[in-house]
């Protein structure tokens, strides 16, 4: 199907079949499923329905595929058709619910086809993975891939199956949304798009780790991809029901002033180029020349230690008025306190982060 100075013209092994100037044009074939059409510049064969072309500016066709339901969800290619029946039909049901769901959504919008596809439901992940007949990895011709009769029993076991909620009435499925894994919980709807009832936060015991389940950065690679030229404190404030992170306030120098800076966990997913937004945890977390954020109080002798987990433990070392350091006196690898005290002129040197008196001293 060729647009040519105005004219489309149909060809078929370079003879012309039929020329028109209406460019809208629709193929059906008989013997289906046996049969299939096959489109080469979509990498897509269709065995069901028909194939409608409607012209769409720039010189190119929107390719729609018109099919009743229960040959549509034949088509899917959203999981695997090794899968436990009961687990297909889980599926299926869910999959006919989200896609009477979207046809409702795009009539009540357009009041027919989305004009941006010249359909009701893309045939991407946009919508749903809509494959049609297709090629699997063994090079067969089938539905589904290899097993697609164990899909095909799952959309035909639960036909007319859909879910419906009261806050929508009865003329429209609730939001069916899938997906591959929850991260360990689902979202409370709200707290990403609108409120729904029936979209809740719930635990999700089954849901795979992710693989590896931590990212480890050096010190300077870490506030880079922040666009800090210094981090000095990372701390998660609150979270969602769910547990991903509403806020992460990320403390420290930005073109050489101090900055805070309130990020997202799609902020952090982003920039650091993270799995997923479920951050549980930023450990070991430790700016240069420092074990641990250590707060001093000359007035009193307090030291109060800040961990990279945000607990804060307290320790009385020295007098008022001494002046504090922090160094490896002892190289163990751990950084302890150390006093100038100007009214005797003595250093005192403590190897341990634990409430006493000095370990060594010099004048």
């Amino acid at each position: 199907l060729q647009g040519v100075s105005g004219v489309c013209r149909l060809t078929r092994s370079g003879g012309t079949m039929e020329e028109s100037s209406q460019c809208d044009g629709e193929i059906t074939w008989g013997d289906q499923p046996d049969t299939q059409v096959e489109i080469t510049t979509l990498s897509r064969t269709y065995a069901r329905g028909s194939v409608a072309f409607t012209h769409a500016p720039a010189g190119v066709f929107h390719v729609s595929v018109l099919v009743p339901m229960q040959e549509y969800l034949y088509g899917l290619a959203e999981v695997p058709n090794s899968w436990h029946l009961e687990a297909l039909k889980a599926q299926a049901v869910a999959a006919r619910t989200f896609a009477l769901y979207r046809i409702r959504a795009i009539e009540i919008a357009y009041g027919g086809l989305n004009p941006a596809c010249a359909c009701h439901v893309y045939s991407s992940t946009v919508d749903q993975a809509y494959r049609g007949w297709y090629t699997s990895p063994t090079g067969d011709m089938t539905e589904g891939g290899p097993n697609g009769s164990n899909w095909k029993q799952a959309v035909d076991q639960t036909e007319g199956k859909a879910m419906w909620h009261a806050s929508h009435g009865p003329t429209r499925a609730l939001e069916a949304y899938y997906f591959s894994s929850t991260g360990d919980n689902t979202e409370n709807s709200e707290d990403k798009w609108n409120f729904r009832a029936y979209l809740r936060s719930v635990d999700d015991p089954g849901a795979r780790p992710w693989n590896p389940p931590t990212k480890t950065f050096s010190y300077a690679d870490f506030a880079e991809a922040l666009d800090f030229d210094m981090v000095t404190w990372v701390e998660i404030e609150d979270r969602y029901d769910s547990g991903r992170p509403v806020t992460i306030e990320v403390q420290g120098l930005i073109d050489g002033s101090p900055q805070t800076v309130d990020f997202t966990s799609s902020d952090f997913l982003s920039k650091l180029g993270l799995q997923s937004q479920w951050i549980w945890s930023i450990q070991g977390f430790i700016p240069p020349g420092a074990a641990r954020v250590v707060l001093h109080n000359p007035g009193t002798g307090q030291w109060s230690y800040r961990a990279a987990d945000g607990s804060i433990s307290t320790i009385y070392y020295g007098n008022p008025g001494d002046q504090a350091f922090m160094g490896d006196w002892n190289c163990d690898g751990v950084e302890t306190p150390g006093l100038y005290r100007q009214s005797d002129g003595y250093v005192y040197l403590r190897d341990s982060n634990t409430q006493g008196v000095a370990d060594v001293s010099f004048f």
